[in-house]
């Protein structure tokens, strides 16, 4: 039976990521992976494989203030991979904070365990929903509500789907 949910963050002392999802209330198993493309790939890998019906993973972005930026597409080598981001941006919406779909989940670390992430589940056919979410640095944000606004999210995607 597939565990409920997993968020991933990235380590690092202001890393804004990994602040808020160790601010998270919700009944969901955190990690903090390193700032190292293989070892954070190959950490995740073994979460993802012990199952897990969805995965929230958060990365920090510049220049956006007081919104959370949801990825679609994630870029390796001409090759894209997609998901639904258009469900859990309006979720957030609803939940009464501001959110746009971005088209552009970077060109490092993010992007690459986007990739790797939604590559994964999709040639071990695991029943998993990934989702990429990058909050602003802490200076551009309330963490406390982005926080807020996650918990109730990742609750409400737990509830529909229980």
């Amino acid at each position: 039976m597939l565990e409920a949910c997993l968020v991933t963050a990235f380590d690092g002392e202001d890393n804004s990521s990994k602040i808020i999802c160790e601010k998270l209330k919700a009944d969901c198993k955190k990690i903090i992976l390193p700032n190292d493309k293989k070892a954070s790939c190959e950490m995740f890998k073994k979460e993802l494989d012990s199952g897990f019906r969805y995965v929230f993973s958060l990365g920090q972005k510049p220049l956006i203030k007081n919104k959370i930026s949801v990825e679609d597409t994630a870029k390796l080598n001409g090759k894209i991979l997609m998901s639904n981001a258009k469900s859990i941006s309006e979720i957030i919406k609803k939940f009464g904070y501001d959110c746009y779909i971005s088209h552009n989940a970077g060109t490092s670390f993010c992007n690459n365990l986007y990739y790797f992430g939604l590559d994964h589940i999709a040639e071990n056919q695991i029943k998993t929903d990934m989702f990429f979410l990058h909050v602003p640095f802490a200076e551009n944000c309330n963490m406390d509500a982005v926080a807020e606004v996650l918990d109730k999210t990742i609750n409400y995607f737990i509830l529909i789907h229980d």
